[in-house]
């Protein structure tokens, strides 16, 4: 026996017993022993013609050949002893199916849509026949003898197959059933060389629809989003129900009303008729022959939907299903959109690609194939074409490479039109159907790399933008995004983007472009800086959604221009809650200043930006310096109010370094925010040197005035502020159930809790409370919950009182517990929170 070639022209030899389950029941025991003989009589035929059995299932055989005559020969001489072999009870009977035609080895055996097809007339066959494919009977040559059975269609394949039944020792087809096959539509449809994949809902919605009264279905969707494989995969279910057929008509390359009708014609063989037009003829044979017409790729049609409402008008029992990149704006018209693939649909289009192509290890790089299918939006065709790529390079090289070039998504020598063979190609072919300014809006709108608005996009292109975005937005170039609020959001797929990017440095507009985005940043950094005070949480929401823009704003200014990315990056702080991303925004900030920018009120800014930045990385002493060479300048400008901020944030990493001079500070503090009479400010400094008091021993001389402070003070930060403060207190005073109900209530009254790095101190402070109250495994689980948090914003400060404070109680808590399980998953960060807030409450009291 011969081994089977790992690809390309084979003949197929499927097999099994008619009415085996029956005979299984019948026979009993027996079975076995039947079932033993028949394995032996294939197993010798096939090694005799040089067969090789690829797998076997119960009763059933898949054998593969070299030549289609061994196949042949094969088959007859197993028919043959099948035959002559004397059988308890009944013979046994095998139906038969040989095919010849492509396969290719892959690492989970043989695969390609003619085995499924070989394994269709297998099951069409008699008991005791041997059905060929006409593929089969042409390459077997004239050594065998078969009746032409003519053409029949096979469940799954909707063109027709001719089928021809192999004569063994006289027995023709007569003495067989009729093969089990479906009535011949007339079809040109194909049939889809691979699965289907995430489509099953969008599949049911066209198929339902226009079996249940809809005539004209539209499925609408990006370039490479899958419209045809789903119009196909519709149309071959539907066939059944439309006597006159279903055709698959492609129109990317017309682009008028009368070379539509002639090529929908000549697809279905209409002829011109003497006195009668295109369309009249069309609508006869419409009209006459229930047809469903698949009509793709229209979105370059201006005239599509007048014709197709002329060919639905007259010819009622046909219907349309059409794909295009917007919808036809027809009274009658459904539309199904295609979404991207769902990520685990994106990883299983991308495995089973990439495996006809190489052997893959899908868990070992299931990271980088995530990623990759994330990195191309969950496009079909985007991950097809990487996928193609594998064979030279791994998932994770190909995920490297991928930020490179549209270019690497693109085979070369395919059979498909080329605007499938290239993701580039499947862009280009509809943005160039946008007018001018719509394609360089589109281009402009590229370098959000967040969620935009109506207002974002207008400030970006500088012009009334509301017809164009409608017109991205029909063409799939724009997508909407549910924000959850009253204002309209749109985003556009990072492959678009890539793709925009390349058309602004094609046509020289990608400088002008950067410089209106930066200029369009820094206005929204500076607005929501001047929101902050009076509304700090939706401030931080609006610039924390567009910080990776705020971020490529600075990267273009940094080297393009020096004083807007010193203003940019000077504002961010004084619009966000907390610092995201901060060692990003420190270098930024290192460079800003670096840069040597006159004295004024950008660099002050820029100055304590930074040195907020460092008390947050711990870094106590740089913080310290930056933090009151800021407050200098700004006493020099004038502005003793940002000057008193200032000193306010140098008193904590002070206190690291010296108890007294971080009074010093924050008394200086003082004395700037009461020449002001700012009372907000001057709580705030009254809250540090409470801090400073109980971090310095003196917790007895701090609890009432902060006591006093809490019936008075209104600034919500400052409450927040003083009821930790309080917290201290009580722990510090050995009262840890009324320190667990302050913490608590300190924690709750944070701005938001989702962006406020204040969790963390909050949480640490009810993991002590929790440790001196003798839960020890729940002050372990909180602490290890404040810790995730601390990785989650990236901040550590380091106050020696605070980590000596921690160092004490839980080392109780260690010690009480030394066989402590971490309880709670962490991936909920914010389940996690709340459970020990519910902890809090169930064991602390009223504080």
């Amino acid at each position: 026996m011969r081994a089977a070639p790992l690809s390309g022209t084979v003949t197929l030899l499927l097999t099994d017993i008619e009415g085996s389950t029956r005979l299984a029941r019948e026979l009993g025991e027996r079975w076995i022993e039947v079932l033993a003989r028949h394995h032996r009589i294939l197993e010798a035929a096939i090694a005799e013609h040089d067969g090789t059995i690829d797998g076997t299932d119960g009763d059933a055989f898949f054998a593969i050949f070299e030549s289609a005559a061994g196949g042949i020969a094969a088959a007859a001489a197993a028919q043959r002893r099948l035959y002559q072999e004397s059988w308890p009870d009944q013979p046994v009977r095998v139906r038969m199916g040989l095919h010849t035609g492509d396969v290719r080895r892959a690492a989970t055996g043989y695969v390609g849509i003619e085995i499924h097809r070989a394994a269709r007339i297998a099951a069409s066959a008699g008991g005791g026949q041997v059905l060929l494919s006409h593929t089969a009977h042409a390459a077997a040559g004239d050594g065998h003898a078969a009746q032409d059975l003519g053409v029949h269609r096979l469940k799954d394949f909707p063109e027709g197959e001719r089928l021809f039944h192999l004569v063994v020792d006289g027995r023709t087809a007569d003495q067989f059933p009729a093969p089990r096959t479906l009535p011949v539509r007339p079809t040109n449809v194909p049939v889809l060389e691979t699965a289907l994949i995430g489509r099953s809902e969008e599949l049911a919605a066209v198929t339902e629809g226009l079996a249940d009264g809809v005539r004209l279905l539209t499925v609408v969707g990006p370039g490479g989003s899958g419209k045809t494989r789903l119009a196909v995969a519709a149309a071959e279910e539907l066939l059944d129900a439309f006597p006159g057929g279903a055709w698959l008509i492609g129109l990317a390359d017309v682009f008028d009303r009368e070379g539509m009708l002639s090529v929908i014609a000549e697809k279905l063989a209409v002829a011109e008729s003497p006195g009668r037009s295109t369309l009249e003829s069309l609508v006869g044979r419409l009209e006459t022959d229930p047809t469903l017409l698949v009509l793709d790729n229209l979105e370059q049609l201006r005239h599509a939907s007048g014709v197709i409402s002329e060919l639905l008008g007259g010819a009622r029992a046909s219907k349309v299903l059409a794909t295009s990149q917007a919808p036809l704006r027809l009274p009658a018209e459904h539309v199904v959109s295609l979404r991207p693939l769902a990520p685990s649909d994106g990883r299983q289009l991308f495995v089973e690609t990439a495996r006809t192509r190489r052997d893959l290890d899908a868990d070992a790089s299931a990271s980088a194939i995530d990623a990759i299918c994330e990195r191309l939006d969950g496009l079909p065709l985007a991950i097809e074409l990487a996928a193609s790529r594998t064979s030279i390079l791994s998932p994770e090289e190909l995920l490297g490479r991928l930020s490179q070039s549209l270019e690497l998504l693109e085979v070369r020598g395919s059979a498909k039109p080329e605007r499938g063979r290239s993701l580039r190609a499947a862009i280009s072919w509809t943005f160039e159907l946008l007018s001018e300014q719509d394609r360089e809006l589109c281009a402009d709108l590229a370098l959000f790399a967040t969620a935009f608005s109506v207002a974002d996009a207008e400030a970006l292109a500088q012009l009334d933008v509301l017809e164009g975005l409608e017109e991205l937005l029909e063409f799939s170039f724009l997508r909407r995004v549910d924000t959850g609020g009253s204002e309209t959001r749109f985003e556009m797929a990072q492959t678009l983007r890539d793709f925009g990017r390349a058309q602004l440095e094609d046509t020289g507009r990608l400088e002008s472009a950067r410089r209106r985005h930066a200029d369009w940043a820094l206005t929204l950094a500076e607005e929501c800086a001047a929101q902050s005070p009076s509304d700090p949480v939706a401030a931080s929401d609006r610039l924390w959604r567009r910080l990776d823009d705020v971020y490529s704003a600075l990267g273009w200014a940094i080297d393009h221009d020096p004083t807007l990315h010193l203003r940019l990056c000077a504002t961010i702080p004084d619009a966000l809650v907390w610092l995201p991303r901060g060692s990003e925004l420190d270098r930024h900030l290192d460079a800003a200043i670096a840069a040597e920018p006159p004295d004024g009120g950008d660099l002050a800014r820029a100055l304590s930006a930074l040195g907020f930045v460092r008390s947050g990385r711990g870094d106590n002493r740089a913080a310290v310096e930056l933090l009151q060479r800021s407050a200098a300048m700004w006493r020099d400008l004038g502005d003793l109010s940002r000057e008193a901020d200032a000193l306010t944030g140098a008193a904590f990493p002070a206190l690291a370094l010296a108890p007294e001079a971080a009074r010093a500070v924050a008394e200086q503090a003082l004395a700037s925010a009461g020449e002001l009479a700012d009372q907000m400010r001057i709580d705030r400094c009254v809250a540090v040197l409470a801090q400073l008091d109980v971090a310095t021993g003196h917790s007895d001389r701090a609890e009432p005035l902060v006591a006093a402070a809490l019936e008075e003070v209104e600034d919500p930060q400052t409450l927040v502020w003083l009821r930790h403060i309080w917290a201290d207190c009580a722990l510090i005073g050995g009262d840890p159930r009324v320190a667990m109900a302050r913490y608590a209530a300190a924690l709750r009254g944070l701005p938001a809790l989702e962006v406020s790095p204040g969790v963390i101190v909050e949480l640490q402070g009810l993991a002590m409370s929790l440790a001196r109250a003798g839960h020890a495994e729940e002050a372990l689980e909180t602490d290890r919950i404040a810790a995730a948090f601390a990785d989650h914003f990236n901040a550590h400060p380091r106050v020696a009182f605070w980590e000596e404070l921690l160092e004490t109680n839980i080392g109780l808590a260690r010690a009480a517990a030394p066989g402590y399980v971490a309880a709670h998953p962490l991936e909920d960060l914010d389940a996690a929170r709340d459970w020990a807030l519910s902890l809090a409450d169930a064991l602390g009291a009223s504080g």
